[in-house]
């Protein structure tokens, strides 16, 4: 069998019995051979293998039977299945066998075994070879040599047993640049060859090898593909069936080249009424991914589908060296074509009687909707539309519907008479796109007050008319084209009632600090949320503004104190809402070290443990600070305090975060408007642990505290650090 042009040559096998021997009668005719290109109810897709490919030609009889029952017609060699004949055709008593010869070439040990005018010549007299192989290429009008190919193919029959011949390379392929050593020149014209008059003259030798053999079959290759079959559909004339091994693409183009739209389409087409049986042949025998010949090869399928008139035949080759003997074609149930194919939706679709096959042979992905559900051929199920990604096709078995599952997770939320119950989509839809969903409610408490329904297309739905106060759950059903589903597992019980009155939960936001951002939430209960905010009357301070979810935010650029009026509205229809007057205080920055700080106790007794001492910081009253720092030194000789559990004595303050490094302790954190306190407790007895131990020498130890206005700042010494007396 030739490559198509362009994909590279395949040395041939040339079988040859004696050349004039003469048949004394016409092969009896099989079953299979009056069924050949019979469209098979229920099989949309006829198999066909070409064991010719193969690079070994003896097989055990399992395989035979094997490739007996997985294909519809096999061609091969005579010596391939010839012993196992019988068994093949009881496990498929449809099967033809085509024995495989060239119908144009011989090999290179046969140069001179024929006479001179058997073979074909360039425009100098010399034989005309393929150019890979070397193989001799024939000439078509030589009536030596068409006697011989008759008289080849009757012998094969009747020693093998076969139900006919498969002629390789009938069509133009030798007259195409490259394919052989130089044009070959007809004799009757003395030029090259003419398409036309080559298509011709092999037609005639097909023809006349199909009445010697009749009612043996006769198929020939060299249609090659759609765009080519105008050219040599007149090949058809000569033989029962024709192989397009060229359907799609040519062998060697990369696996992720795909023909244009309108080369795709003449592809298809040819399949659609075919004047004899199509054997149709996609190779990629080019580097490829698994999942790019798994792409090339669906929509190859799919794109065979499109177009067969249910006569011809199909076969994918992923590699040269693939062995086809272990090919396991893929299996399509869909039934039968119930339409002719169109484009639909962005994609080329046809229908079946049990599914729908689709290919977008377009560089743009496609969203193609699907009516009922649908299982892909890797087992996916598909409901509701199908995305298709450029250059891939689907074949789709419908999935008969039924009602759908029952929704799951219902969960229920209680309002003023009424409630809000939420779900999720049932885990199958039963075949069919889910239409809408109905909730029930039922009243423990009061049970003539349930029954209440409501639908909706999804979750959450809210069911309105319940009795407050009484004790409700509830359940979901799915509605599908079949039909309403089971009923969920009931919700959680909720309890309506009316909504707590609207209480705002932030009367007094917090002071600010100017040149300091400002960030505040306002905060309410009750009603129905959620709340909607806005300022009635005043203003905020400048900087600032309030958003209608109640946060307010900004940087304040001025101190002073500011009261406005604002408004907190609730979801209710109609909305209830509260009115308030809020006062919001910005002072300026403090001054670094302007507070002042006391101690507590002021003295102590020399040598004592377990001394617990207070130190109380005051804001300055000029300004504030915000998150400033403060750090004091703890006086030489007393022991500095740890914040471990386990050690000696602890550091607790009232606001901000301690940290101790050495004998400094530092407050990080400070929020205080000015005369604001807090304190920091040096030394603790907390747990049983001792508190500090006042130096054993006598006399005045000084705290040395500085302060930071802010967080950035360096802090400064204030203008008196506490002082405790130990005498």
């Amino acid at each position: 069998m030739h490559f198509d042009v362009g994909s590279g040559i395949r040395a041939f096998r040339i079988v040859l019995i004696g050349a004039l021997v003469v048949v004394a009668s016409a092969p009896a005719a099989t079953a299979a051979t009056a069924g050949f290109g019979s469209p098979a109810p229920g099989r949309p897709v006829l198999q066909w293998l070409p064991e010719e490919f193969a690079t070994g030609h003896t097989y055990t009889q399992a395989q035979a039977v094997t490739a007996a029952a997985r294909y519809d017609v096999i061609v091969a060699y005579t010596q391939a299945f010839q012993p196992y004949l019988a068994s093949m055709r009881a496990a498929n008593p449809n099967l033809v066998v085509l024995a495989y010869m060239n119908g144009m070439f011989v090999p290179p040990a046969q140069a001179t075994s024929w006479p001179a005018d058997w073979y074909s010549y360039d425009a100098n007299g010399i034989k005309v070879q393929n150019a890979q192989n070397k193989n001799y290429l024939m000439n078509p009008t030589s009536s030596g040599w068409v006697q011989n190919r008759a008289t080849t193919c009757a012998n094969l029959v009747a020693q093998s047993g076969y139900d006919g011949c498969m002629l390789d390379t009938l069509g133009v392929a030798p007259l195409t640049a490259g394919y052989c050593t130089a044009l070959p020149i007809n004799p009757a014209t003395g030029a090259a060859w003419a398409r036309p008059d080559w298509i011709s003259a092999t037609t005639q030798l097909s023809t006349s090898v199909r009445s010697t053999v009749s009612p043996s079959l006769v198929v020939g290759n060299g249609l090659k593909d759609g765009p080519s079959l105008g050219e040599s559909s007149q090949l058809f004339n000569g033989m029962d069936g024709g192989i397009a091994e060229g359907f799609l693409r040519t062998s060697t183009q990369s696996a992720t080249t795909y023909p244009s739209v309108s080369v795709w389409q003449q592809n298809v087409n040819m399949l659609l009424s075919p004047p004899k049986p199509m054997l149709a042949l996609t190779k990629v025998w080019a580097s490829a991914t698994t999942a790019q010949l798994n792409q090339y090869h669906l929509y190859a399928l799919a794109s065979f589908l499109l177009g067969t008139d249910g006569r011809s035949y199909f076969y994918f080759s992923s590699a040269a060296s693939e062995p086809p003997i272990s090919v396991v074609p893929w299996s399509v149930n869909i039934g039968d074509p119930s339409g002719s194919y169109s484009l639909q939706d962005g994609a080329y679709q046809r229908p079946f009687t049990q599914g729908r096959v689709l290919v977008n042979p377009t560089a743009s992905q496609v969203s193609v909707p699907l009516s009922g559900s649908y299982t892909e051929m890797d087992g996916t199920q598909v409901s509701g539309s199908l995305v298709m990604p450029p250059n891939t096709g689907q074949i789709l078995q419908a999935v008969s519907a039924s009602v759908p599952g029952a929704p799951t997770g219902v969960s229920a939320v209680g309002g003023d008479a009424s409630a809000t119950v939420s779900f999720s989509a049932p885990g199958s839809d039963g075949g069919s796109a889910i239409s809408g969903y109905s909730v029930t409610a039922a009243d423990a408490s009061t049970p003539g007050n349930g029954g209440q329904v409501v639908s909706g297309g999804g979750s959450p739905l809210v069911v309105s008319g319940l009795t407050n106060g009484d004790v409700y759950s509830f359940t979901v059903t799915a509605t599908n084209g079949v039909g309403s589903g089971p009923a969920s597992a009931p919700s959680n019980s909720v309890t309506p009632s009316a909504p707590a009155l609207l209480t705002l939960t932030t009367p007094a936001p917090a002071f600010g600090v100017a040149s300091v951002a400002y960030s505040y939430q306002l905060n309410a209960t009750g009603g129905k949320p959620p709340y909607t905010w806005a300022v009635t009357s005043g203003s905020l301070p400048p900087g600032l503004h309030l958003a209608s979810t109640g946060a307010i935010s900004g940087t304040p650029t001025a101190a002073g104190s500011w009261t406005f009026g604002i408004i907190v509205r609730d979801a209710s229809t109609p909305a209830n809402s509260l009115t308030s007057a809020l006062t919001i205080q910005i002072y300026p920055k403090a001054k670094n070290g302007s507070g002042t700080e006391t101690i507590s106790p002021t003295t102590a007794t020399h040598g004592s443990s377990g001394n617990t001492f207070t130190l109380t910081y005051s804001a300055p009253a000029i300004g504030a600070l915000y998150d400033g720092k403060l750090k004091i030194t703890v006086p030489s000789g007393w022991t500095a305090p740890s914040k471990t559990s386990t050690s000696p004595g602890l550091v607790a303050t009232s606001m901000g975060s301690i940290s101790i490094s050495g004998q400094t302790i530092t407050i990080s954190g400070l929020r205080l408007a000015p005369g604001a306190a807090f304190t920091v407790t040096y030394g603790s007895t907390a747990g049983g642990k001792k508190g500090v131990t006042v130096p054993s020498s006598t006399g005045a130890y000084t705290f040395t505290t500085k302060q930071g206005s802010a967080s950035g700042a360096t802090p400064v010494p204030l203008a008196s650090s506490p002082t405790v007396k130990v005498g």
